[in-house]
């Protein structure tokens, strides 16, 4: 009986380690928050005419990241290597889909 218990748990942590491994192809809350500000800055909405609180709780109902996360990254710094980086993973992400948002990251990037 101990053995079966013992041997269950082991399935279940095994199991629980798969869940917890990150697929490559998904952006994390930073990207995401940036993607989402380029998609809403295409049809006119950015940090000056709606609530950071507005913007986070639409992007918390898509996404189910933290809407405390999502506000901190809603303006991002151009200067910091980790943003640019992010920031041209978005714009690969971009595209193929919509190429103008690759190009306005990009030259965003390099202002």
């Amino acid at each position: 009986e101990i053995d079966k218990l013992k041997n269950e748990i082991d399935r279940l942590k095994s199991e629980n380690d798969r869940l917890k491994e990150k697929d490559a192809n998904v952006m994390p809350c930073s990207q995401q928050a940036m993607a989402f500000i380029y998609l809403l800055n295409l049809i006119g909405i950015n940090t000056e005419n709606t609530k950071k609180s507005i913007i986070a709780r639409f992007v918390h109902r898509i996404t189910g990241r933290s809407e405390d996360n999502i506000r901190k990254r809603l303006e991002f710094d151009y200067d910091d290597v980790n943003v640019k980086q992010n920031l041209r993973i978005v714009a690969e992400a971009f595209d193929e889909i919509l190429p103008s948002i690759a190009e306005q990251i990009l030259k965003d990037i390099n202002a």
